[in-house]
């Protein structure tokens, strides 16, 4: 009876002891504010603090800065409570930001502190970018009217290092941004105060380095694992659990450390160091590594490999030990490789029990299932509505299975039920172009579940193959009844460019391969091909004189602006420009064969290419060789008649010579008879 009272009394004292606690934790302060809100030199002002929760017979202490002004006790539960007033007249302060800080007190005890600016005059909001300046860096100061939200302009400001005093200001105005820049390379803490009529106050600030440091290394470390840090030497360093108990490490340029127990702490480095900018780094210390394990495939098939794959926060596991039981009690060890995986075959049927450990690791027991596997295949892949389907379910030997439960249902109510045949075949057909959910079952076989999409036929109808550019073609979409439905029609362009076709008539404007494709909700998209041609040219070459006159046409109409290339047998080319006529004109100066190559540079995309050869003899005019002809035939017969007249003028001169001689002959015989008759 004397145990039971004592077991009661210390159950009660519990109890008392949880009401207690849940009073003092379910008071705190909600809101502090100021009467009145803006504060100015000479003016009195009291503090309000709004406390919700259980407060009866708590303390609230009121500080300016370090300096308590005010404690007032609590008398109803969840009241607000006013400070004692100060007077800035008795008690004055200087224009600038101060810290306020209320206490809720309760039994000696400070169970919460809150903190707030105090701003005593027209004290302008200043913003510090970067909020954590580092040397030979700018950094830039910008202030803004609290009341009007605007920027301070052509606002003076002095700064100075506080350990070299006043006497090493410098003087700084604010641009039309209400901003300034300023430069040091010095770390250290300094002051900014403001000189205006209108504004007032000051502010200190620091300028540091940032701190370097490397680790924490594991970064995910468990229980009794040792912990590196790497710091500069001289810097702070301490790490807090979630308690906020607080545990100083030692630094000698660097640090390693165990935590012996688990949860989420902070290490804090260089919080009270003058020369960096204090870093804290969030750590998760577990009480063993906590390993996770994939099975590729999700649902193992017997006499097939599998994957087991063991990891830990994304990091393969090495070397864990993995043990397997399979449903006819049989084990097997192995163990992990270099990429954490495990090669196993199932053989039977059932469920197998999975056993992983490793040291600094959690173990891990778990369970998996392998089955055979259903392998379906839907005959056509798209049907149309009402066509015939053929369902053929094989394992994954590709062996029929016999006697499949086979359900096709539409939104979630079965609409189609059977099993498979002895070839493992089930055939239906489905009555509305939509979407179903096929899902075949089988004793020791994996589910399989699929979407099912019967479509509506459609046709799309093009009113040519084969067109020139720019031509016109009529597009129509029709069913399987040949009835005219509407559809969603694209063209992709020879140059990839995608046009949707609004109305039933396109104009293709570029030479090349067309692919037009008709979609519809719940009907089977179809595509054609059209080929879009240049238009022909005629090239008409004629001669007038030594003048090459080409003429160029489509559809016996005349092409302006094309380029034509005339080449010359001596190799010679000319680039001619079509005119208003389609005509380009070239003086001949030599016969034999010409080239002659239409759009075939500077190419007009509209137009076909065309080259053809010509041979050209020169001919001349008879009328012309008229002139020539009587000049040699008079030529011939002044030649002639001068060898006439040479001829007889020669044969008269041979025939005085003759007589001539016949005379003197005579005249020489009678000297002769003379001289005889002498001799007588």
């Amino acid at each position: 009876m004397e145990n039971m009272m004592k077991k009661i009394s210390t159950v009660l004292f519990i109890l008392i002891l949880m009401i207690a606690v849940n009073q003092v934790s379910g008071a705190f302060i909600k809101d502090i504010t100021t009467t009145p809100t803006d504060i100015r030199p000479g003016d009195k002002f009291t503090i309000t603090t709004e406390l919700t929760g259980t407060t009866c017979g708590m303390v609230v202490r009121f500080y300016i800065g370090d300096e308590e002004f005010s404690s007032r006790y609590v008398k109803d539960c969840g009241d607000s409570v006013d400070s004692a007033e100060w007077d800035l007249d008795k008690n004055p302060l200087d224009c600038g930001v101060y810290n306020l800080k209320v206490e809720l007190v309760d039994d000696g005890n400070v169970v919460q502190t809150e903190e707030r600016k105090l701003p005593i005059g027209n004290v302008p909001n200043i913003e510090i970018i970067p909020p954590r300046p580092n040397p030979d860096s700018e950094i830039i100061f910008r202030f803004i009217d609290n009341e009007t939200g605007n920027r301070i302009k052509n606002l003076n400001v002095d700064i100075y290092e506080k350990k070299s005093g006043s006497e090493s200001k410098a003087t700084y105005s604010t641009n039309s941004n209400g901003e300034f820049t300023f430069i040091t390379n010095r770390v250290g803490e300094y002051r900014l105060e403001i000189h205006s009529s209108k504004y007032c106050g000051s502010t200190d600030f620091f300028v540091k380095k940032k701190l370097p440091y490397d680790g924490p290394n594991p970064s995910n470390p468990v229980v009794g694992d040792l912990i590196s840090l790497g710091v500069p030497a001289g810097v702070g360093v301490k790490y807090i659990d979630s308690e906020g108990n607080v545990y100083p490490l030692r630094n000698v340029g660097g640090i390693n450390f165990t935590i012996e127990k688990p949860g989420e702490y902070t290490i804090v480095m260089g919080e009270l160091s003058t020369i960096y900018w204090s870093e804290r780094v969030p750590i998760n210390v577990s009480e063993k590594g906590k390993m996770q394990i994939e099975l590729e495939p999700e649902e193992p098939v017997i006499d097939k490999p599998m994957t087991i794959r063991v990891t830990s926060g994304g990091t393969n596991i090495e070397g864990a030990d993995v043990r397997i039981t399979m449903p006819n009690g049989d084990k097997k060890s192995y163990e992990t490789d270099s990429v954490g995986e495990v090669k196993f075959t199932p053989i039977v049927i059932g469920e197998y029990t999975l056993h992983i450990e490793k040291r600094k690791y959690t173990t891990i027991d778990t369970k998996f299932t392998a089955q055979s596997k259903l392998n379906v295949r839907i005959i056509p892949t798209e049907p149309i509505r009402n066509q015939d389907v053929i369902l053929n379910v094989t394992d994954q030997f590709g062996m029929p299975v016999v006697g499949a439960s086979i359900t096709i249902e539409d939104n979630g109510i079965p609409l189609i039920t059977g099993s498979s045949d002895d070839n493992g075949e089930f055939k239906f057909k489905l009555p509305e172009e939509k979407e179903y959910t096929l899902i075949v079952k089988r004793d020791n076989f994996w589910d399989f579940t699929q979407n099912l999409r019967a479509y509506g036929a459609m046709s799309l109808l093009v009113s040519a193959d084969y067109i020139e550019v720019g031509d016109k073609i009529s597009l129509s979409v029709v069913d399987s009844e040949g009835k005219e439905i509407t559809a969603k029609i694209v063209v992709e362009r020879p140059d990839g460019i995608i046009d949707s076709v609004e109305g039933n008539e396109y104009i293709p404007e570029r030479v090349g391969e067309y692919k037009i494709d008709a979609t519809k909700t719940n009907y089977k998209s179809v595509s054609k091909k059209i080929i879009v041609n240049p238009h022909p040219l005629t090239v008409i070459p004629e001669i007038e004189g030594d003048l090459f006159r080409i003429k160029v046409t489509s559809r016996e109409e005349p092409i302006v602006g094309i380029t034509v290339v005339l080449r010359a047998p001596g190799g010679e080319e000319k680039e001619l420009t079509t005119d208003a006529t389609g005509t380009v004109k070239y003086k001949i100066t030599g016969d034999g064969i010409f080239t002659i190559s239409v759009n075939s540079i500077r190419i007009n995309g509209d137009y076909e290419s065309k080259i053809l050869n010509r041979q050209i003899i020169k001919a001349y005019n008879p009328l012309f060789l008229i002139i020539p002809i009587i000049f040699v035939i008079i030529f011939a017969f002044i030649f002639i008649a001068i060898i006439e007249y040479l001829h007889k003028a020669r044969e008269r001169s041979k025939k005085k010579k003759s007589k001539l001689s016949n005379a003197t002959s005579k005249k020489s015989s009678l000297k002769k008879g003379q001289t005889k008759l002498s001799s007588l």
